[in-house]
């Protein structure tokens, strides 16, 4: 019989075994003491193959901390003796498998419980159309000329309403659909272009940054939104110029409104262009209109020669 006393003999420099007895036919309960003095309790059994194998139970401590006391160690060979008696006769094997078996179920919680963590951690950095839109404002509007303010103006309007609130990553192809289809609805084609040629600028800038997993306006082409554009090339005829000019006044309009449609079109020059311009861009003696780079559309400086028609309108809102 093990005891307590005899596990706490001094080291002989060899394994040294202690066995109890066990009846025929029953696996028994083993101790060994190494050469340097450490004690491990083992099952000893025959198996299939009539080996004889030692099955580790686990280390000796006798106020069972660090390791097993004997009284756990010989309460664990008997679970293992029981075992033995129902006929599986590979313990050693059994026991193998039941390890695996632990493991995988122990890899199967933890991928759990890291499925679990990245689905809260997605849910808290999900961001709305709205939070992606102002994230997308500061990084890359911020660089146009009006500082994003016309495109917000159209999102406010047309984009907000009907899916603003939306999660980005919930965001479909009907749902750019149905945006678009709102604004054609109101009969302004080149509008519904320009919001959906927005809106997938803003997708693919967030596809880019894994905010969302799939851009909803990939599959549209811009030639499906709305109708072919059509060249701005539509001038005034003659009989248009003049009755132009005889209705005007009675529009009722600022006498420096009234100017500014004659310099657009007697110069063709875009309205941004006037609405920016300073008298110091106007040389009256050189009849010049000197429009500076960063007021230009396209980045270049223009200079425009001057009709008397249209130096008589700079003087009048000069005047004015």
């Amino acid at each position: 019989m093990i005891t307590d006393k005899a596990l706490r003999v001094k080291p002989t420099g060899k394994n040294t075994w202690l066995t109890d007895k066990a009846p025929k036919g029953h696996g028994r309960f083993c101790a060994r003491i190494t050469p340097t003095g450490k004690k491990m309790f083992y099952f000893r059994f025959t198996d299939h193959n009539g080996k004889r194998e030692h099955l580790p139970i686990g280390g000796y401590d006798p106020q069972g901390t660090t390791g097993l006391t004997l009284k756990e160690a010989r309460e664990r060979a008997g679970e293992f003796s029981r075992l033995y008696q129902t006929g599986v006769l590979d313990i050693k094997g059994y026991f193998e498998e039941q390890d695996r078996i632990a493991a995988i179920k122990r890899k199967t919680e933890e991928i759990r419980i890291e499925n679990e963590r990245l689905e809260s951690e997605r849910q808290r950095n999900r961001l709305t159309i709205k939070a992606l839109f102002d994230k997308w404002e500061k990084a890359q509007l911020i660089t146009r000329k009006d500082k994003g303010a016309y495109v917000l103006r159209m999102f406010n309007k047309d984009v907000f309403p009907m899916i603003g609130t939306m999660y980005a990553d919930e965001v479909k192809k009907g749902h750019i659909a149905e945006v678009v289809d709102n604004i054609l609805a109101r009969g302004i084609n080149r509008t519904a272009k320009m919001v959906f040629s927005d809106m997938r600028q803003m997708f693919k800038w967030a596809l880019y940054r894994d905010w969302i997993e799939a851009d909803p306006t990939a599959s549209i082409k811009k030639s499906d939104v709305g109708k072919k554009d059509t060249e701005r090339d539509r001038v005034l005829s003659e009989d248009e110029i003049t009755s132009l000019a005889r209705q005007m006044p009675a529009a009722r309009l600022l006498p420096t409104t009234e100017a500014a449609v004659w310099i657009a079109l007697s110069t063709c020059c875009r309205i941004g262009e006037l609405l920016k311009s300073k008298w110091e861009h106007i040389d009256t003696e050189k009849r010049e209109w000197i429009i500076p780079a960063e007021n230009a559309k396209n980045g270049f400086a223009i200079i425009i020669h001057l009709s008397d028609f249209t130096l008589k309108q700079f003087e009048t809102i000069r005047t004015l």
